[in-house]
């Protein structure tokens, strides 16, 4: 009996290391956001309070820290801090949707245009009449472009957290709960 509780545990530490080796920035005052089905619901985001070999004590000032064996964190981030190209990439997205929404939506409310005065040169009466389909089209991406152009430099200043993720993908644990010894081997 001895002797399967030591290949047991052999077992665990041989398969144990490489995630530990993988994980060398998860060190204490890291801020990480990780999912750990069974501990926490969702993405949790918080600072790495203290790291054993298989155990992360996570925490934020408002939550009570957390013990999270390692092998039972299914995702991983760690934070790089704010990135300014991110928030421009996102700047353009907000700008580009939100403009082409209204103007678009405008160009649609407006509906038909009013009838073509005579005296206007005759090159001009071709944008009278009815609304069409290209007037709509071009007037939204128009307005896109420039929602983006004024979006990237917001988003720019704003600035925008970036993450980095771990590939978890060879993952053991063993803990102890109650009285009781578990052992989880992913591969």
């Amino acid at each position: 009996m001895l002797q399967r509780a030591i290949a047991v545990g052999a077992l665990t530490a041989a398969l144990a290391f490489p995630l530990a080796a993988q994980l060398p920035e998860v060190q204490p005052g890291a801020r990480v956001r990780v999912e750990a089905p069974g501990i926490v619901e969702g993405k949790f985001t918080a600072a790495v309070l203290s790291r054993t070999a298989d155990t992360l004590v996570l925490g934020t000032g408002s939550v009570v820290p957390t013990r999270m064996p390692i092998g039972l964190i299914s995702s991983l981030e760690i934070s790089r801090g704010t990135s300014h190209a991110d928030g421009a990439r996102n700047g353009i997205k907000w700008g580009a949707s939100i403009m082409g929404a209204l103007v678009g939506v405008s160009v649609i409310a407006a509906g038909d245009q009013e009838p073509c005065p005579t005296t206007r040169p005759k090159i001009w009466n071709e944008a009278c009449g009815p609304l069409r389909v290209g007037d709509v089209v071009g007037a939204t991406v128009f307005s896109m472009l420039v929602g983006g152009v004024i979006g990237a430099p917001i988003g720019a200043i704003i600035g925008r957290e970036h993450w980095d993720s771990f590939d978890l993908s060879r993952r053991t644990s063993l803990h102890f709960d109650r009285g009781r010894v578990g052992l989880q081997v992913g591969f």
